[in-house]
């Protein structure tokens, strides 16, 4: 069942209502908590962050580039959407 339609019903969830954990979450999410201030900007506010701060430090952690890059890029979509 959706999470919002158990909330809707005054139900708390159960451990498998909840999507599984992935096992890149914790680490990308603390690479962008690291550098979420790397944004490119323009006349109307932010556009976009800004791919090549992160990538030495993709490399050098060893990950996929791509595949970090794209997940990245849900990260950045969900955070224009957000403050947009």
């Amino acid at each position: 069942m959706a999470l919002k339609a158990l909330a809707d019903l005054g139900e708390e969830p159960e451990e498998s209502d909840m999507p599984p954990l992935l096992e890149w979450e914790a680490p990308l999410w603390a690479l962008y908590q690291t550098l979420k201030r790397q944004w490119r900007t323009g006349f109307e506010g932010a556009t976009g962050l800004d791919f090549n701060v992160f990538l030495p430090v993709i490399e050098k952690r060893g990950w996929d580039v791509d595949l970090s890059l794209e997940l990245l890029a849900v990260i950045e979509g969900a955070m224009l959407v957000q403050n947009g």
